[in-house]
């Protein structure tokens, strides 16, 4: 065995017609139209009680007003100690 996994994925919102939502008030300059995420995990036993974990995440973003596309990419490491 090698204790040993990776896991991935993908999700996305998006609406073509999110301004007709709004009624375009003042709120419309603070909304998104598209947002996905893209990430991996690679998670290790070292022993029985020792797990290490890893994620790198990509957010992208697209605001409709002011257009703007934002990415944020985020790295993760976390520890179990199971006992």
């Amino acid at each position: 065995s090698w204790n040993t996994y990776i896991t991935a994925g993908y999700g996305e919102v998006f609406s073509d017609n999110i301004g007709a939502l709004t009624g375009g008030g003042s709120t419309a300059s603070k909304l998104y139209n598209d947002d996905y995420v893209l990430f991996a995990n690679l998670v290790h036993d070292f022993t029985g009680n020792i797990r290490l974990g890893l994620e790198y995440a990509r957010f992208d973003t697209h605001y409709t007003a002011p257009a703007a596309e934002v990415l944020d990419h985020r790295f993760e490491m976390t520890a179990w100690y199971r006992f």
